[in-house]
């Protein structure tokens, strides 16, 4: 098995040892995203109590746990981050998390910068990794260079500014 995009805290994974991780391959960070029209920003705790963060099913927001129970805002779950700015836009709820490269992505591509505003929230970035089971330790080795020279590649760097 192999898995593109994640982290080794979202398996419980920070030394690395269940599974084969390559090096990062792109660093994003975890923002806030709400209406322009109904500003929410993740600083003013007084502004938070009480309304309704979209998050996507299944995600770990690290660093964040501490910034959920101060902030006493509802967790209403979805199947992706598309969804979530969806119900957003229908007031569904009262702002997102989301990766800052989704959501970027996102307002570019659906023309919302208007309508949405983008509030970086504390805690560490992401660095975003391919995952590979022991079992496969020959398609790692032959992926994990790859990988480490991403960034030299023009054609990869132009590939990620699609998403900035």
């Amino acid at each position: 098995m192999l898995v593109i995009g994640m982290m080794p805290q979202w398996f419980d994974d920070d030394d690395q040892k269940k599974y084969l991780w390559t090096d990062p391959f792109v660093s994003d960070r975890v923002v806030l995203v709400s209406l322009s029209s109904k500003p929410i920003n993740p600083g003013l705790a007084a502004s938070l109590a009480g309304r309704t963060v979209g998050v996507t099913m299944g995600y770990v927001y690290p660093g964040l746990d501490d910034w959920f129970f101060k902030s006493r805002l509802q967790r209403s779950g979805s199947i992706s981050d598309e969804t979530n700015i969806e119900k957003l836009l229908l007031r569904r709820v009262d702002c997102v998390l989301v990766s800052e490269s989704a959501a970027r992505y996102l307002i570019r591509t659906r023309r919302l910068d208007a309508k949405l505003r983008v509030y970086p929230m504390p805690g560490p970035g992401t660095e975003r990794r391919f995952l590979v089971q022991h079992r496969h330790a020959r398609v790692f080795h032959r992926l994990a260079p790859a990988i480490k020279q991403l960034n030299d590649d023009p054609a990869w760097r132009r590939a990620m500014a699609a998403y900035e």
